[in-house]
């Protein structure tokens, strides 16, 4: 089956105030993405990585867009490009850091298709960073900042569409 002929990306981004429950149309992001990683600090909108029109197509791109500007017309930013190209991966933030855990890419670069690479952006100085590589390949997974650990459960492991894993990593920093 071919996957990719079967996948669609958008530059459309949207937002929902759950104080006004209403949602707003951010400007496009300037190039179609789908399964992104991101992050928002200090008013600013991240997006990281993600794919176009199917996991072949694997970006390591890093946009930026500062919410507090919007009413002066404010656009995305192209930052520092992530060291590995994916999608699917897992994002979260801890002090100005995003962390980029796992996700999928070309399984001709790659024998499974899938990463466990631990890579983090610092948004103060725009440099990217790597880390020591997650326990087991995954990816289709969520991350969430507690204090100051990172923890990465379950998604999807070793293969592009895998088998459900039940690991559950923490990276503490």
């Amino acid at each position: 089956m071919n996957f990719d002929a079967q996948q669609v990306s958008v530059k459309t981004v949207t937002a929902y105030d759950v104080e006004t429950k209403r949602w707003t149309v951010l400007p496009d992001l300037p190039e179609a993405r789908d399964h992104v990683g991101g992050a928002v600090i200090d008013d600013i909108f991240y997006v990281v990585g993600g794919r176009v029109n199917g996991v072949l197509n694997a970006r390591n791109t890093t946009y930026a867009l500062d919410l507090s500007c919007l009413s002066q017309g404010a656009n995305w930013v192209e930052k520092a490009q992530m060291p590995t190209a994916r999608g699917g991966l897992a994002t979260s933030h801890v002090d100005g850091v995003i962390y980029a855990f796992g996700g999928e890419g070309d399984a001709t670069l790659l024998p499974n298709g899938v990463y466990n690479e631990t890579e983090a952006y610092d948004t103060r100085s725009d440099t990217w960073i790597k880390y020591p590589v997650m326990s087991f390949p995954r990816h289709g997974m969520n991350a969430v900042a507690v204090g100051r650990c990172n923890h990465i459960p379950g998604g999807g492991w070793v293969t592009q569409s895998g088998a459900v894993s039940s690991t559950n990593d923490a990276f503490c920093v």
